[in-house]
């Protein structure tokens, strides 16, 4: 095995013919095939390879016949004809898919599935620019001898690169199509868009639900023609909305959107006045509940009737605002009755576990009759705190349980009294 000192372009047309020349000059005692590879720099694999055939000139036949004579006149070496091997060949790793390998050679490393094919017809080299070149050193193997010299090294071209700019141009053609059949189908749907070209049927159209949406609420509107007069308000500005830019109607249904728009805020402020009033109405139902769920049933009246509040004196939905509000304000009230009721009560019980630990505390320490009338109150006290719970709150059960519990103590307590 030859290593180059330097590294060398890897011209397979120049290498290989100068490694036959540098063979032959070594006046090898007999006939050769050499296997050489080039190997490029950080690969495991032959990049390329080629038979070169080393044949012994007629002066070193000649000196050779002289040589064997000398020694044994009587006997001459016959000089064995080598068998053909037909005409060496440069193979590429690229280009050994489709051929069948030489007879197989002892080699210093594995070739993996690259393996030398038999002879192949040069296709014309392409037109593609030489690809840069990495530094290489050509490695030599020595083998059996052989017959015949001569060495013609066949490279076929580099279709590697050929290859990878088709790849590239792959997807500039697709991203070409791709942006040609965007314009066609925006330049499609402009033309096919409403109001693209031609009388604009879309403005009659958004007039005709906005003036619906007026007449709903002329006349004794309602919860149900709020929601409906908004539906088709809502309608009517999506259909000005679609009027593409480029047309002429464009600035005719932007100023349609902007008074639309108006009606729309105060249409908003009512649906969600009366949804709220809705939703605190839902969450009262089927009382008692507890503190929270009153506060929010509060807080819902109050921000619905604050809505009601903002809306204009001369908007159609005044009056009907008005009317929601004396309403609302009606339930609010209802409201704050229950929850301050709901509140003395959690308050009332509170108390009359307080008062029946202190109960329990002086009788147990009562020896005489002014501890035992003490005792006696202080029982009496937690009874009618219980008794004053009302029966529409969450303590109500409570209390009377705690009631008929402590009950008997309270009895005891007058008879003791009464004993002292």
């Amino acid at each position: 095995m030859v290593h180059s000192l330097e590294p060398v372009t890897p011209d397979s047309q120049q290498v290989f013919p100068l490694l036959k020349q540098a063979l032959e000059n070594e006046q090898l005692s007999g006939n050769y095939r050499v296997l050489t590879y080039l190997i490029l720099h950080g690969q495991e694999q032959p990049d390329a390879f080629s038979d070169l055939i080393v044949k012994l000139t007629d002066r070193e036949i000649a000196k050779q016949v002289n040589a064997a004579t000398a020694d044994s006149p009587e006997k001459m070496p016959e000089i064995e004809a080598a068998p053909n091997l037909g005409e060496p060949r440069f193979i590429h790793s690229s280009d050994s898919e489709n051929v069948t390998p030489n007879p197989p050679l002892k080699l210093p490393f594995s070739l993996g599935n690259l393996s030398p094919p038999p002879p192949v017809s040069p296709s014309p080299p392409l037109p593609v620019p030489p690809s840069p070149r990495l530094p290489i050193s050509p490695l030599i193997f020595w083998d059996s001898k052989i017959s015949e010299s001569g060495c013609q090294v066949n490279d076929l071209p580099d279709q590697q690169e050929k290859k990878k700019i088709s790849k590239l141009q792959l997807p500039l053609i697709a991203v070409g199509t791709g942006i040609s059949l965007a314009i066609l189908v925006s330049g499609l749907y402009s033309l096919t868009h409403p109001c693209a070209i031609g009388n604009c049927q879309v403005s009659p159209q958004a007039k005709h639900l906005a003036g619906e949406s007026a007449k709903i609420l002329e006349h004794s509107p309602s919860t149900r023609a709020v929601f409906a007069a908004r539906q088709q308000l809502v309608e009517s500005i999506a259909i000005l909305q679609s009027i593409p830019p480029w047309s002429s109607y464009r600035s005719e249904g932007e100023n349609l959107v902007k008074t639309y728009r108006e009606r729309l805020e105060i249409l908003n402020k009512m649906v969600k006045a009366l949804e709220m009033g809705a939703k605190a109405a839902s969450m009262a139902k089927n009382p008692p509940f507890p503190v929270s769920k009153w506060e929010k049933i509060q807080q819902l009246w109050q921000e619905a009737i604050a809505l009601l509040a903002q809306l204009p004196t001369d908007s159609e939905l005044y009056s009907f605002a008005q009317t929601k509000i004396q309403e609302y304000q009606r339930n609010l009230a209802a409201i704050n009755q229950r929850l301050k009721a709901e509140q003395q009560a959690t308050a009332s019980l509170k108390a009359a576990k307080q008062a029946v630990k202190i109960a329990q505390v002086r009788q147990n320490k009562a020896q005489s009759l002014s501890n035992w009338q003490l005792v006696h109150a202080t029982w009496k006290t937690t009874a009618h705190r219980l008794k004053e719970i009302p029966s529409r709150t969450t303590s109500y059960e409570e209390a009377q349980q705690l009631l008929e519990s402590y009950m008997p103590e309270l009895v005891a307590a007058h008879s003791r009294k009464n004993q002292e």
